[in-house]
């Protein structure tokens, strides 16, 4: 997934002509506290944040006539998601303007639009259990955990892992397509894993599904 197939036809961009105020009453029209900022030609100029406009004196002003200059993240069209992710991270930002080569804009990213795609490749619409692992960062192996996986009878359906560097462990979460663990588990514990928590009951999944259904209507709001 790269960024282009990432964004959000609900978010506009404001024009440098546009005046404070009407910056403002965009950000209050679609429930964001920043937007992008374009010139004539559709050329990126930075990202102007709600506050930033509470500072201006004469919300009549022009936006290409701050007296001070925008913050300006992106990401290119053709980024990975990945990526997407470290740049909206670094910048705490809640939408992410993308670019073309010749810097053009062609749209925003929001957190709402990751989420959902997170959401899919998460598979948490499906059946299955969450395990947590620890292990030292030496002894990582995910072919390993994979054969173990299998030799188990279940699939991997997503695996991430946390370095934790200060304790030199790294820490693995699973999801599977099975919801019985007992065998796994124990399997696991053989191979000198440390279980740090597993969730298995089908209410667990439902419960998490509706709380990431809650979270996305909060996000529609």
């Amino acid at each position: 997934m790269i960024a282009r197939q990432l964004i959000a036809d609900t978010i506009p961009a404001l024009n440098h002509n546009n005046t404070a105020a009407n910056a403002l009453d965009q950000m209050q029209e679609f429930g964001v506290e920043m937007l992008p900022v374009i010139d004539d030609q559709k050329k990126y100029i930075g990202l102007l944040t709600d506050e930033a406009i509470l500072d201006i004196e004469d919300m009549d002003l022009p936006l290409k006539d701050l007296p001070y200059s925008l913050t300006h993240p992106f990401v290119k069209a053709n980024m990975h998601i990945f990526e997407v992710i470290k740049i909206a991270a670094e910048n705490n930002l809640s939408l992410i303007p993308v670019l073309e080569e010749d810097d053009e804009f062609i749209g925003t990213i929001t957190l709402q639009s990751l989420f959902r795609y997170f959401s899919n490749i998460n598979s948490l619409t499906e059946p299955g259990a969450i395990i947590i692992l620890s292990t030292p960062i030496n002894s990582y192996s995910l072919s390993e955990i994979s054969r173990i996986v299998d030799s188990c009878d279940m699939k991997v359906l997503a695996l991430y892992v946390n370095i934790i560097r200060d304790q030199s462990k790294i820490e693995i979460t699973i999801k599977l397509d099975k919801t019985d663990l007992s065998s796994l588990l124990n399997t696991f514990e053989r191979f000198q894993y440390t279980v740090l928590a597993a969730f298995q009951e089908k209410e667990y999944i439902q419960d998490l599904k509706e709380r990431f259904d809650e979270f996305m209507n909060f996000l529609d709001i």
